[in-house]
C-alpha cells in the first residue's frame, strides 16, 4: 500500500466528518427534542446513548423524552397482572400506577446512568 493511501475505514470517517461539518455549524447551540422508545432502550448493544452524548459534545442541547411501555408490560407480567390496550394505546388501571411509576423510574435511572457513563453533564 502506498504511504499516502488512507485506510478505507479512516477514509470513510473523514468523508462522513466533512459531510457533517456544515450541520454542526448550523445546529450549534440549538436544542433537539428526541424521543426514544422503551424498545430501543432494551437493545443492550445500541449506540444511541453514545450518539446522544456526541451530539451534546458538539454543542447541541438535547431534551430527551423516553418511553417505557415495554418495561411497564414486562413488570406487570412479572407481577402477574394483565393490562389493556385501546386502539393500540396502553391503558393502565389505577391500581397498577405504582408499578407503572416504578418501571418509568427504572428506565429513567438506567438511561441517566448510561449517559453519565459517557461523561455527560446532565440536567434533569
Amino acid at each position: 500500500m502506498p504511504q499516502n493511501s488512507l485506510d478505507p475505514e479512516l477514509s470513510g470517517f473523514i468523508h462522513n466528518l466533512r459531510a457533517t461539518l456544515p450541520y454542526l455549524e448550523e445546529f450549534h447551540q440549538q436544542t433537539f427534542v428526541i424521543q426514544i422508545s422503551g424498545d430501543l432502550l432494551e437493545i443492550h448493544n445500541s449506540r444511541v446513548i453514545e450518539d446522544l452524548a456526541l451530539l451534546q459534545q458538539v454543542g447541541i442541547n438535547i431534551v430527551l423524552v423516553h418511553g417505557a411501555e415495554t418495561q411497564i408490560r414486562k413488570l406487570l407480567n412479572a407481577e402477574g397482572h394483565d393490562y389493556q390496550t385501546e386502539d393500540g394505546i396502553f391503558v393502565a388501571e389505577k391500581i397498577h400506577l405504582p408499578l407503572v411509576e416504578q418501571a418509568i423510574s427504572s428506565v429513567n435511572w438506567h438511561l441517566l446512568s448510561r449517559l453519565r457513563s459517557c461523561g455527560r453533564q446532565l440536567q434533569t
